[in-house]
């Protein structure tokens, strides 16, 4: 028969034997569980790979393939940063500080169109005096695309009246062209202009010379040209450069 100090000593062994089992069950069950949950999902999440690549009969990626790839990966990124610096070599950007950018970008358009205007009377050629963009204000949001859209109509506007051109009756951007990514973002955008002018044949070579060697790149297409004289054609096509989709 057990006397009282054996009594105690098995009240307190099943006490601390029941905290444990408490606290197995508050505590530790419950980690426990949550580790193994976390372990079936990677384990699940593994066989949906393998499933994949077994479908499509493609190699499991290694250590060493997914080193391969993520070489080839800055391979590619290089190059196109190279690409992308041939093309856009120096984005514009709003000066710092701006705070009217709306403001800022109609006061380019007056700067832009007055210079304009001064070339063609020196050269005695002619342009319009609204040059395609809209006399309203436009949103902030916008700003940094237009002062793009705006210096690439004053380069073809310059070269056209730099390489005789007689006249220029129209001369306005196009609707952006936008390439974006699979997440929806922007990455390249074709700001397009058209021009409608009149030259002789020996301007119209030079005018195509000096676009095709300009830098950054300007690519002229959809050309179309009649002969209203002998020594005047009158010719309209679309001018486009390529800029990063940030601008």
């Amino acid at each position: 028969m057990l006397n009282l100090k054996d009594r105690k000593l098995l009240i307190k062994l099943g006490a601390g034997l029941a905290a444990v089992a408490v606290s197995y069950f508050l505590l530790v069950r419950p980690l426990w569980f949550k580790k193994v949950a976390a372990l079936d999902a990677e384990v699940k999440e593994n066989a949906e790979i393998l499933a994949h690549y077994a479908q499509k009969d493609e190699p499991i990626p290694s250590g060493e393939g997914l080193e391969h790839l993520l070489e080839k990966k800055e391979a590619l990124d290089e190059r196109r940063a190279i690409v992308m610096n041939y093309l856009d070599p120096v984005p514009l950007a709003l000066p710092e500080g701006t705070r009217e950018p709306s403001l800022y970008f109609r006061e380019q358009l007056y700067t832009v169109t007055k210079t304009l205007q001064q070339m063609a009377q020196e050269s005695k050629s002619a342009i319009p005096e609204n040059i395609g963009f809209s006399e309203a204000l436009p949103e902030s949001v916008q700003v940094p695309v237009l002062l793009r859209e705006l210096d690439v109509t004053r380069r073809v506007a310059e070269i056209l009246l730099t390489e005789g051109v007689s006249d220029i009756s129209l001369i306005k951007p196009l609707e952006r062209v936008e390439h974006k990514n699979e997440k929806g973002d922007v990455v390249l955008r074709a700001i397009e202009i058209q021009v409608n002018f009149r030259s002789n044949v020996q301007s119209l070579v030079r005018v195509l010379h000096k676009i095709a060697a300009s830098s950054p790149v300007l690519v002229a297409r959809d050309m179309q040209s009649k002969e209203l004289s002998s020594s005047v054609i009158e010719t309209n096509l679309v001018v486009s450069q390529v800029i990063t989709g940030g601008v």
